[in-house]
Order: structure tokens, then sequence, then C-alpha cells
């Protein structure tokens, strides 16, 4: 079609076009995750399976009132689900609203939680560093 309006072109920068500097697209595709999950009132989460590169893989929505996100990949496991839901954050936080929540659930042992009660917010770069506080 746009050879034939004068554009000379090939199918291969035709396919190029939107595999490449994808850097600005991701940067606003998280941002609007980010944006989304920190000011919807509530969010809607779907997921469908499809093949792909003969694989079976998996589609994620997660969504709200005013963003829509899509995530497709090989697993549909409930870490796969919070990765996303992290949304390149990798950081743990323990604060009273997680202690609150801990309390709450009752499936989590006394002695756990007597370990993990702070006087401040407390900030762990990682899963890694998390894990080290636990078992130091």
């Amino acid at each position: 079609m746009l050879n034939s309006i004068g554009i000379e072109i090939s199918k291969r920068q035709v396919l190029r076009l939107p595999t490449t500097r994808l850097d600005p697209f991701i940067t606003e595709d998280s941002a609007v995750l980010h944006a989304g999950l920190v000011s919807a009132p509530f969010i809607t989460v779907d997921d469908t399976g499809a093949r792909h590169i003969r694989r079976n893989a998996y589609t994620t929505q997660i969504g709200g009132e005013r963003f829509s996100i899509f995530r497709t990949g090989f697993s549909k496991s409930r870490l796969n689900f919070l990765s996303i839901l992290e949304a390149g954050h990798q950081d743990y936080i323990l604060n009273e609203e997680a202690m609150n929540w801990l309390r709450t659930q009752g499936a989590v042992e006394q002695a756990i939680v007597e370990k993990l009660v702070t006087r401040s917010t407390t900030i762990f770069a990682d899963q890694v560093a998390f894990l080290e506080y636990l078992t130091g």
C-alpha cells in the first residue's frame, strides 16, 4: 500500500517499526500501571490462554475505570500475577498497615509476627534483603 502511494519502504523496514525503540513505550506503560493501581478504587483482573511460538501462553489483563494493561507470558502462576502487580518495584515495606494485615490473617505464626514488629516503617530493597532480615 505504501509503495502504491510513492513511499519506498521494504517489508523488513515496515516490520521493524513496531519492534524497535520501545523504551519510551515501556516507560509509559509502566507509569500507566502504577498510576492506575494507586488511584483506582478497584481493579479487575482476567486472563486468557493461547498458543504462542508452539507453547501455551497466557495474557493477563489488569484494569480499572480509567486504565487497562495487558501482559503476555508463559506462566499463569500466582507469582507471575504478583510480579505484574509489582509494576517493576521489588522493594518490601514493613509498616503498621502491613502488620495489621498480618494480624487479621491469622495464618502467620506469632513468632514471625513478633519478629516483624517494628516501631517505624522499614524498607527492604528486594526479597533477598527481606529474607535475610527474617533469618537474621
